[in-house]
Formats: C-alpha cells, structure tokens, sequence
C-alpha cells in the first residue's frame, strides 16, 4: 500500500512534468461549467417481423445549464445517485439487478432514472429516424424537435 502509493506520486509527478496531463487548476472555469448544456442524440434501428424495412427510433436527452451537463459534475452527480440506490436498496431490503448492463437498468427499480431526471435531465423519445434538418438544427444549436411524433 505504501509502496503503491509512492508509485502513483512519481507516476502522476512525471506525466505532468512531461506535459502529459494538465496541472491542478487548469480545468474550465466555474463559471463555463455551470453555463455548459448537453446534447445527445440515440438512433436506434430494429428489425420489424414481416416486413423489409426497419423501425427506426431516436431519443434526444439534454442537460443544463450546468448541473448534469457539467461533465465533472455530472459524473459525480451520476455516482453519488447510484450510491443513493444502492444505499436505498440495502435500507429497504430490495436487491439490485446482477449480471452485465447499464447502471440505469441495474438500478431502474430503484428510481435511477427519476433521479436523473430530478437533478435536470430530460428526455424525448421520437417514433423515426432524425431528418438532415434535425442534424443541421443540432449543429446550429437551435434544436428544434416540432416535426417531429412524440412516441406516448
């Protein structure tokens, strides 16, 4: 333990001597993280039985200002919430899913989602696939989602 620990300070010293990491502090700014949204875009495709063309499916979840889109924020706001779960599940007697997958499905009868969904993230699910002008609209940041269906 001691001797791991030496290593990982002559390890961490080296690398930012050499430039290979960022020193203490060089991180964006407070201000920059909690002005930060967050876009992504899921495009799914399945394979509908009996017929040749495929379903095609995107979601859209967006974060921010600040908070989850906060990459360091967000990821600490992600883990402290699984833990919350995880603590919920021990306190309640409920078990928690094993085996491989995403945390949101290991931990969805535990409210994971509604967590994330309570600290400010939002989703939509959208019954096709995403047009040329949505992309452009993304790029432009300007997003706009009116053409499309809303699944229910």
């Amino acid at each position: 333990s001691l001797m791991m620990g030496e290593f990982a300070k002559r390890f961490y010293q080296r690398n930012l001597e050499q430039n290979k990491i960022p020193p203490p502090g060089c991180g964006p700014r407070e201000r920059l993280r909690q002005e930060c949204f967050m876009t992504m875009v899921f495009v799914a495709e399945a394979e509908e039985p009996g017929t040749r063309d495929a379903r095609k499916v995107h979601c859209v979840m967006r974060a921010g200002p600040g908070g989850l889109a906060d990459h360091f924020q967000g990821s600490a706001t992600i883990a402290l919430e699984c833990g919350m779960c995880l603590l919920d599940a021990e306190t309640t007697g409920l078990e928690v899913r094993g085996g491989w997958g995403t945390t949101t499905w290991h931990l969805a009868h535990l409210n994971f989602w509604d967590r994330l969904v309570g600290k400010g993230l939002s989703f939509r699910m959208l019954d096709e696939a995403p047009s040329r002008e949505f992309f452009s609209n993304m790029l432009n940041s300007t997003l706009l989602l009116t053409d499309s269906v809303e699944v229910p």
